[in-house]
């Protein structure tokens, strides 16, 4: 009985958790101090580390991305889109980088090799408003631990135990969660079992 009342407060608790979970799903946003990081990418692209045909860089950030656009002297402007990492085998430690007008994987390399110089630290933050993708899609931890350290190793396996909440998952947790609390509350409020009565000891009388 004890052991029922305890299962059915915990199941109920879990139950009640449970539909929260897929909104813990945290993305990666980037942080307000990045800007320090764009700033020292844009002096590079002024001082020729992009190319001595490009005078700067044009960047603007959104949440959870960010645009660069390489202005170039007597030459179309090269753009690309940065993510948060998932890819191995990023040019950049923290970012994927998108060539976004058919820039090639040379200029995806530059554009890599400066930001991994711009950015000293990660600048992703986990925020608690995106879903991230399946474990799967996501860089390996030891490919994380070798290219950005132990923090990015670490970020990696967080996001790799968060990418198991998605609404699957918690739909699966809610449905076994409701046979437990069941199958408690049967238990719980079953009768219980009938005492038998103990039969009296015989005893023998020995003849005098």
């Amino acid at each position: 009985m004890r052991r029922a009342v305890t299962i059915l407060p915990l199941a109920l608790l879990l139950a009640t958790a449970a539909p929260g979970a897929s909104a813990r799903a945290d993305d990666l946003a980037l942080r307000e101090d990045c800007a320090a990081g764009f700033q020292r990418f844009m002096r590079m692209a002024e001082d020729g580390a992009l190319g001595a045909d490009v005078a700067t860089a044009n960047i603007s950030v959104e949440k959870t991305t960010a645009r660069i656009e390489l202005v170039r002297r007597g030459a179309p402007n090269k753009r690309f889109l940065l993510t948060s990492r998932r890819d191995a085998k990023s040019a950049s430690r923290y970012f994927d980088i998108a060539a976004e007008q058919g820039e090639t994987a040379d200029d995806v390399a530059a554009v890599g090799a400066a930001l991994d110089r711009a950015f000293p630290a990660d600048p992703f933050a986990v925020t608690g408003t995106e879903t991230i993708a399946d474990a799967t899609s996501q860089p390996a931890i030891l490919s994380s631990w070798r290219s950005g350290g132990w923090h990015a190793a670490l970020r990696t396996a967080e996001r790799r135990m968060m990418s198991t909440a998605s609404v699957a998952y918690t739909v699966a947790v809610i449905v076994g969660l409701a046979f437990g609390t069941a199958a408690s509350l049967v238990v719980l409020w079953s009768p219980p079992p009938p005492i038998e009565a103990e039969e009296p000891a015989s005893t023998a009388t020995l003849p005098a």
